[in-house]
């Protein structure tokens, strides 16, 4: 945990985790930066990221680590919402 948030860290880009619908962000690497573009659109608003330095590349023009705001604010800045699995949904509507 920092700063009232609680990151799950792990190798590969999880769907949901644990507290993944309260104010938990998920840290991956593996993936390179290449499943970013389809999981942002697949999943938007999701609070996971790949923290690798070729994402950070994608993102920030720089091969370097991420900071701390910048996880945050990347992940916040997301349109969209982040999904609640725990919200029953019938034909895409909340029930």
């Amino acid at each position: 945990e920092m700063d009232g948030y609680t990151f799950v860290m792990s190798h590969f880009a999880p769907a949901v985790w644990d507290k993944s619908h309260h104010k938990a962000l998920a840290l991956y690497g593996h993936s390179h930066a290449s499943a970013e573009p389809w999981l942002e659109g697949i999943m938007p608003g999701r609070r996971a990221i790949d923290v690798g330095v070729d994402n950070a590349y994608r993102l920030f023009g720089e091969f370097r680590p991420f900071t701390f705001e910048e996880v945050v604010d990347t992940l916040y800045s997301r349109p969209g919402i982040a999904i609640d699995h725990h919200i029953e949904r019938q034909n895409n509507t909340v029930i």
